[in-house]
């Protein structure tokens, strides 16, 4: 019996040094990629189905945005915050690329300082000064994207929260500072 149980710790201890080598002797060469066998891989890139909910984004786009406000000038992240109870934001911007693709609606990338991307979207309605409020939105849009006003924004946050925690029943006993 004990024969047997050494025999057979000897032979699975032989099985791994063998193993072992074998795959010292595949690492110790460059492997390429015409080594591996790729089961299930197909050369050609997969094609996701289209998701109907960027047509459904569309539609609203069309009939809540550029119909009832035609005269209105938008650009692309105030209509991801608009309807992201709705829309998540890559829906609404694939949806807004695919109307300005379609010639449904006008489009214009602009830039902020630091080479910053602005894209505008309006009706096909709005013809005059689209301009001229693009660069209102736009220098609007810069004066709060400024590092001072991100400081005070977080500072105000910072004083409101700590405002509210008695009101919560907790007690600030501390600040890091």
């Amino acid at each position: 019996m004990l024969s047997i149980v050494f025999g057979d710790t000897h032979l699975r201890r032989a099985r791994r040094i063998s193993i072992l080598r074998t795959s010292a002797a595949v690492n110790s060469r460059k492997m390429d990629y015409d080594d591996y066998e790729f089961e299930g891989y197909d050369e050609e890139p997969h094609e996701w189905p289209r998701d109907k909910v960027i047509d459904d984004a569309k539609t609203v786009f069309l009939t809540e945005l550029f119909e009832k406000n035609p005269e209105t000038l938008y650009y692309e992240r105030q209509i991801e915050v608009l309807y992201e109870n709705r829309f998540f934001h890559w829906i609404s911007a694939k949806a807004l690329r695919e109307l300005a693709q379609e010639n449904a609606v006008n489009t214009e990338l602009m830039h902020l300082e630091h080479n910053v991307p602005i894209r505008f979207y309006w009706s096909k309605k709005l013809k005059r000064y689209w301009k001229r409020r693009a660069n209102k939105i736009k220098d609007l849009v810069q004066s709060f994207s400024t590092h001072g006003f991100g400081l005070l924004l977080g500072h105000t946050g910072e004083i409101l929260f700590d405002q509210a925690l008695p009101w919560g029943g907790f007690l600030p006993v501390d600040k890091n500072t």
